[in-house]
């Protein structure tokens, strides 16, 4: 197990076009029963075709809501990170999240996405984080913050009509709370790799 981690993160530069630098996923973590619908889903998914994105249990990726993504260059900067964003976790109040129905993201169609009733409020948290964080983690190259919130439960390369009639008729996912933030390592196609830290927040 130990291998299959060090050979995903080892693997980081292939994904992200020969970039170096170690990419981090700073998110909010799904939890409760909310967590299960996620990997259920993704089971489902997987039934019908290869993703992407893999919820099993054999499996480092999570269910999570990004905040913010780019690439640390140095140790200091990790450091700072981090700092930054325990200190900005302190001034956050938890929140209820409610999901909407799964879909497939036009107009490609291969990723399947799940959105929030909460999407102003995620945004400006993203925002907000964002500025905090541009001294310390190099962009992605395009504006994270600006992209709707959302939980990615599969990335597809075929059998699109398939998953879009399992999502015709699927149930809402219960609504659930969100507490702390979470840093991972970044993985392929927006996925997260772990966990590196947990941070609660401060009410």
């Amino acid at each position: 197990m130990r291998t299959k981690f060090i050979n995903l993160l080892e693997e980081q530069p292939i994904q992200n076009f020969g970039n170096q630098n170690t990419k981090i996923n700073i998110h909010i973590p799904i939890r409760g029963r909310m967590l299960d619908y996620c990997i259920i889903l993704n089971n489902e998914i997987a039934k019908l075709t290869k993703s992407g994105i893999d919820f099993s249990p054999s499996s480092f990726q999570i269910p999570h809501i990004t905040l913010e993504m780019g690439f640390i260059r140095n140790s200091f900067d990790f450091q700072k990170t981090m700092e930054v964003v325990y200190d900005f976790g302190q001034g956050l109040s938890g929140f209820e999240i409610s999901p909407t129905l799964p879909y497939l993201k036009e107009p490609k169609k291969n990723y399947a996405f799940i959105d929030t009733e909460q999407t102003q409020h995620i945004i400006s948290i993203k925002q907000q984080l964002k500025l905090k964080l541009n001294k310390f983690i190099e962009p992605l190259n395009w504006d994270l913050s600006k992209e709707t919130p959302h939980i990615t439960v599969a990335y597809l390369k075929t059998n699109f009509n398939l998953i879009a009639t399992l999502f015709k008729d699927y149930r809402l996912g219960p609504s659930f709370y969100a507490d702390a933030i979470e840093v991972s390592f970044g993985g392929p196609w927006g996925s997260c790799i772990g966990t590196i830290r947990t941070f609660e927040f401060g009410s």
